[in-house]
């Protein structure tokens, strides 16, 4: 097993995606770069998106890795814009 370490990555998605589809989303693409590594997400947090370009938002997303049975937490958005 490897050791936890926190990472970050920038998503880029939809203006109009709903709150909980974003939610969704973020884990999805989050576990889809760590599982290229073998790796898992234990904790992910969300801060406040902006916006990139007309109608695509992104949103920076900070994550600490853990064992393959540990379930993400998910934590919204830590601040605002």
């Amino acid at each position: 097993m490897t050791a936890p370490r926190t990472g970050q990555i920038d998503i880029y998605i939809p203006r109009a995606t709903t709150p909980a589809a974003l939610d969704a989303v973020v884990r999805l693409h989050v576990e889809s770069a760590l599982c290229e590594d073998g790796e898992w997400p234990a904790r992910i947090e969300r801060s406040g998106g902006y916006e990139h370009s007309p109608g695509v938002m992104c949103w920076s997303v900070t994550y600490v890795t853990g064992p393959r049975e540990a379930v993400p937490t998910h934590r919204g958005p830590t601040t605002s814009r």
